[in-house]
């Protein structure tokens, strides 16, 4: 998985160079430190791997030979190795190799999970609003649950110094989304152009059972279960008020806590016989936001959990 290397050239951290496997052939690594022990200059390594015959990026199944020649590694070795297109999503510019643009292909993406993982203060919102920007370039829906408030500046240009002096050696430039973007959210006190959100009340005992922030004990869930199937046989459509309605009729002492739980939901205002339709929130080309800053965290999980239903 890596080795060590004497560098007799001229080579840096983080380039990409070639190792001939006996067995594997031509063997895509990268130089991850550079160091200097005596008068030799040594390059620490790890091996990224070579394509098999149907295309799988795999790890040579034995060590390289001792003595084998390094070379710096071509662009055509590294596209074929690492999976790179010529189109896509622009991510930007390989690091080790600033002569190759980094697209990532829209379809895998999109029809798989992906996570982008690093510590705090690394570039983890930045690149996800690259790749948002990116998507509404090409007309995709985004909606984009934001649970701080970070992706209301994708409206506007980026005009920060620190960001603009990089702009031409990426070839981009500077541009507003605010065409695109459509925020919502329940408390709307933190922007006068947010739209109020309004989820559908929960259908079945289920789902109102999930939104809740404290979950019911059997007992109330076994008297949710009954108001629903009474509330059902007797109108088409019921609300809130008709639930702690029919709760509040049962001896049950349980009733209390469980009242107290649909109240709650009932006072955060998110839910209404008259939701916010899916085809408003998700649409072709449109960034929705659903911003949570200003709701409690108890809020924000019920909001999500109803969203997500």
């Amino acid at each position: 998985r890596d080795f060590r290397a004497i560098v007799t050239a001229d080579v840096k951290k983080w380039d990409y160079i070639m190792v001939v496997h006996k067995e594997a052939g031509p063997v895509l690594a990268q130089v991850t430190e550079i160091s200097r022990e005596t008068s030799e200059i040594y390059a620490d390594c790890v091996l990224i791997g070579y394509r098999n015959e149907r295309n799988f990026l795999r790890l040579p199944k034995t060590p390289l030979e001792p003595g084998a020649e390094i070379f710096s590694a071509g662009d055509e070795l590294i596209e074929k190795s690492l999976g790179l297109t010529k189109n896509g999503l622009y991510l930007g510019l390989l690091e080790g190799k600033p002569s190759l643009k980094l697209f990532l292909d829209a379809e895998k993406i999109l029809t798989k999970h992906i996570a982008i993982l690093a510590k705090s203060g690394a570039g983890k919102s930045y690149a996800v609003g690259v790749l948002l920007e990116e998507l509404a370039d090409k007309g995709y829906p985004i909606l984009i649950i934001d649970p701080h408030g970070e992706y209301s500046t994708i409206k506007f240009e980026n005009k920060h110094p620190d960001d603009v002096k990089y702009f031409p050696m990426y070839s981009i430039k500077a541009k507003s989304y605010a065409s695109k973007v459509k925020e919502y959210a329940v408390n709307t006190n933190i922007n006068p152009d947010i739209i109020q959100l309004k989820l559908p009340i929960p259908a079945t005992p289920a789902e109102l059972i999930e939104a809740m922030p404290v979950k019911p004990s059997p007992s109330q869930q076994a008297l949710l279960y009954s108001a629903f199937n009474e509330l059902r046989d007797a109108k088409a459509r019921f609300d809130f008020d008709d639930i702690i309605s029919y709760v509040n009729f049962s001896e049950s002492n349980a009733k209390w806590g469980l009242i107290s739980g649909v109240e709650t939901l009932y006072k955060t205002g998110l839910f209404s016989v008259q939701p916010t339709n899916i085809s408003e929130l998700v649409r072709p080309g449109q960034i929705t936001i659903i911003n949570l800053p200003g709701a409690s965290p108890e809020l924000q999980e019920t909001e999500v959990a109803s969203f997500a239903m």
